[in-house]
C-alpha cells in the first residue's frame, strides 16, 4: 500500500507491490525524490524470515496480503546510520487486534533500470493519462456549450439563473488555475505534451494501450443523430393515422346480437327468436 511519510527529517514514498507476472513475489520500494531503494522477495521467503526474526507472531502469506499490500502502516522506522549508497533497513509496524506486528526489509540502492521501471515510466504514463483525460473533458465542455447554444436558438429558456454558467474558455481556465508549477530546471513536460505527434510518440514508447473510441448512446433514440419521423397528431393529441382507421371501422353496437339463456322447461327456446317468443306468449294470454 503506497504511503508518503517523513522519516529522519526527509520525505519518502514507501510502497509494497506484487511483481507483474510473479504474483507470489513482493517488492518493497523506498523513494526520496532523488534515490531509490528496493528489495524483492518471494512471499514464502518473507514469511520464513519474519517467523525466524519474531517467533512470537505467526506470519503467513494471508497476513502479508492483508497488511503490506492492503493497508497503510501505523509507523515506519528507517535506520538513520545507513548511508544512501549502502543498504538501508526499513521497519514497518502494524497493529492487529491491538497487537504490534512488525516487518523488516533490507533495501539496496536501485540501478538506473530499476529506477526507470519503478518511478520514471509510471510517472510518465500517469502524466499522459491525466493529460488525455484533461483534453477529453475540455472537448466535451466545448460540445456542451454548442448544445446549449442550439437549445437557446430553438427557443429554450433557463428559468433558474442561479445554475447558469459562462461559456468554457480553455485558455482562461489554464491561466487562472490556482495550482502553479515551479520554474522548470530540466524537461519542460508541459511543452512536450502540447504537440500531438510528441504525445503519440510518448504513448508508443511507454507501451500504453489506446482503446478505440465508441460513441455513447443513451436510451433516447434521437441520440444517434438521425431525425425521427413522427406520426402527425390532431389537436386532441390523437394520431391522425389511428383517427383515419377508426373512421372506416364499422362500429355497430346497436345491432349486436344479444344471447338469452336457454329456458330448461321449453326445449323450443333454444331455436326460437325473440319475436316468436312474444307471439307465443300473446297466444297463451288469449287462451
Amino acid at each position: 500500500m503506497p504511503d508518503f511519510v517523513k522519516l529522519n527529517d526527509s520525505d519518502y514514498c514507501v510502497d509494497f507491490v506484487c511483481v507483474p507476472g510473479e504474483p507470489d513475489s513482493l517488492k518493497c520500494i523506498l523513494f526520496d525524490m532523488s534515490s531509490l531503494w528496493l528489495q524483492q522477495l518471494p512471499l514464502a521467503a518473507v514469511v520464513e524470515r519474519e517467523n525466524k526474526r519474531n517467533p512470537i507472531c505467526n506470519y503467513t502469506e494471508a497476513l502479508i496480503r492483508s497488511t503490506l499490500l492492503a493497508e497503510k502502516a501505523a509507523s515506519y522506522t528507517l535506520d538513520p546510520t545507513s548511508h544512501k549508497e549502502n543498504p538501508r533497513t526499513l521497519t514497518i509496524k502494524y497493529y492487529i487486534a491491538d497487537t504490534p506486528v512488525t516487518f523488516e526489509f533490507t533495501l539496496k540502492p536501485a540501478t538506473a533500470e530499476e529506477l526507470s521501471e519503478c518511478v520514471i515510466l509510471p510517472l510518465w504514463r500517469t502524466v499522459l493519462l491525466l493529460d488525455a483525460k484533461n483534453r477529453a473533458l475540455a472537448e466535451q465542455l466545448a460540445q456542451k456549450d454548442i448544445e446549449i447554444e442550439q437549445y437557446r436558438a430553438e427557443g429554450a429558456e433557463l428559468k433558474r439563473t442561479t445554475v447558469q454558467t459562462a461559456k468554457f474558455d480553455r485558455q482562461a481556465f489554464d491561466e487562472n488555475f490556482p495550482v502553479r508549477l515551479p520554474p522548470a530546471n530540466g524537461l519542460d513536460v508541459h511543452r512536450i505534451l502540447e504537440g500531438h505527434a510528441q504525445r503519440e510518440n510518448l504513448t508508443k514508447a511507454l507501451q500504453m494501450v489506446i482503446l478505440p473510441s465508441v460513441g455513447h448512446t443513451s436510451g433516447n433514440p434521437s441520440s444517434s443523430g438521425k431525425a425521427i419521423k413522427r406520426s402527425p397528431t390532431s389537436k386532441w393529441g390523437v394520431k391522425k393515422s389511428l383517427k383515419k382507421k377508426w373512421k372506416h371501422q364499422r362500429v355497430d353496437v346497436l345491432c349486436t346480437k344479444i344471447k338469452f339463456p336457454n329456458l330448461p322447461d321449453n326445449p323450443l327456446n333454444s331455436s326460437l327468436s325473440m319475436a316468436e317468443r312474444f307471439r307465443m306468449r300473446e297466444s297463451d294470454d288469449d287462451d
